[in-house]
């Protein structure tokens, strides 16, 4: 029987404060009363997410303040190889810092989230010493993760699959079925309805008659806005009164010009007063319980923030079958389903919702009921909580 806490040691790469970061944060903080828990952070570029683990006085230690270069990045396999040779000098010293960290946190469990971060833990050598979780917080189709990433992933003592989908996926891998064990995000259910009921600030105010939709994701091709303005055009087209709300900034070191695209289409089309661009928004419950329909129309998912939150916050939710969506969406229950890469679709299931008021009180009825006596913060955390110490014992 144990005398002491065991000590969890969590170590990935952040550069965005995004949905899995704050969860993140938030499961962390959760897991402190039954773990002694650390946080590695191998370059401290992310402000928010370093003050948040302060904030929930989860200890960070940042383990090389002034990096020469933060991402690979690109599509150029040039660009990549040369980014990859400028970043050696900075592996070898986080190699030998994560090394000693090691050896003076001694931790029973590392956690990461990230097969990046799996690499350098092979590569310093102390996932030999030491037993890893990997949180795979995406839908981690076998495609969607290169060989190399699939190959550091399978050496994780367990791995913890976000939703059911995660789950199916890793076993075609294959990863055997004994080493997946699916944890559901712990959801804070508190602070959610909290910021829900708060105003949201400098909101471009729709017309009174208009129906809000809210997309709230990074801007990146995956997360579907191109679909999005797709479907309003059509909206527009068809005589549709709305206001779209695009809430999400560019993620760091990823290129910009699909944006620009978007943001040229949006012109073109005469989309300026229908479709809005907010960056990145602290308030975006706020903004949630504001809009009349949240959607999220993309091509792959772990176990969505944006699905979840919108549902506790009764807001109606639109998304396609996209990876953990189908844990939290049954369609005409819980929410409506639209096929990939449909504008038409979306743009369907958004009027019918804006027509049928009926239809979206009941959505958004049952959705927060199932969500809240599906995903409690007792039982995922048990789940979780669970795990690791399992992965401990071993």
């Amino acid at each position: 029987m144990r005398s002491r806490r065991p000590t969890l040691l969590f170590f990935d790469f952040v550069t965005h404060y995004g949905g899995a970061q704050r969860s993140t944060v938030h499961l962390l903080s959760q897991l402190s009363p039954a773990f002694d828990v650390h946080v590695l952070d191998p370059y401290g570029v992310c402000q928010d997410y370093v003050q948040a683990l302060d904030d929930v006085c989860v200890p960070v230690t940042v383990m090389l303040d002034q990096p020469r270069s933060v991402f690979i990045g690109g599509s150029s396999m040039i660009h990549r190889g040369t980014a990859l040779v400028r970043q050696l000098p900075d592996w070898m010293t986080l190699c030998a810092t994560i090394r000693r960290e090691v050896d003076a946190i001694k931790p029973d469990v590392l956690l990461t989230n990230s097969y990046k971060a799996m690499a350098l833990l092979w590569i310093s050598g102390v996932a030999k010493a030491c037993p890893v979780a990997y949180y795979a917080r995406g839908w981690y189709q076998k495609h969607q993760i290169p060989w190399l990433g699939r190959w550091l992933i399978k050496k994780a003592t367990s791995v913890l699959a976000v939703s059911n989908a995660t789950a199916d996926s890793l076993k075609q891998w294959p990863i055997p079925e004994s080493r997946i064990h699916v944890c559901h995000t712990i959801i804070d259910f508190k602070s959610v309805l909290t910021e829900g009921q708060s105003s949201s600030h400098n909101v471009a105010l729709a017309p009174e008659a208009a129906f809000k939709i809210l997309l709230p994701a990074q801007l990146l091709a995956a997360k579907g806005q191109r679909i999005a303005v797709d479907a309003a055009v059509a909206m527009k087209e068809g005589g549709f009164n709305f206001v779209m709300w695009l809430a999400g900034d560019i993620k760091m070191g990823v290129h910009s010009r699909w944006v620009d695209e978007l943001r040229e289409t949006i012109e073109k089309r005469g989309l300026q007063e229908h479709v809005i661009f907010l960056g990145h928004r602290s308030d975006v419950r706020a903004l949630m319980a504001q809009a009349d329909v949240v959607v999220l129309p993309s091509q792959t998912e772990g176990f969505p923030r944006t699905i979840w939150e919108a549902m506790l916050l009764q807001c109606p939710v639109i998304a396609t079958p996209a990876g953990g969506v189908r844990d939290l969406v049954e369609h005409d229950e819980t929410g409506l389903l639209v096929p990939f890469d449909d504008a038409s679709a979306l743009a369907g299931a958004i009027e019918r919702l804006a027509s049928e008021s009926g239809l979206a009180r009941g959505l958004a009825q049952r959705a927060f009921e199932y969500v809240t006596q599906t995903y409690s913060e007792d039982v995922t955390l048990t789940q979780i909580s669970e795990t690791l110490m399992g992965v401990c014992e071993r």
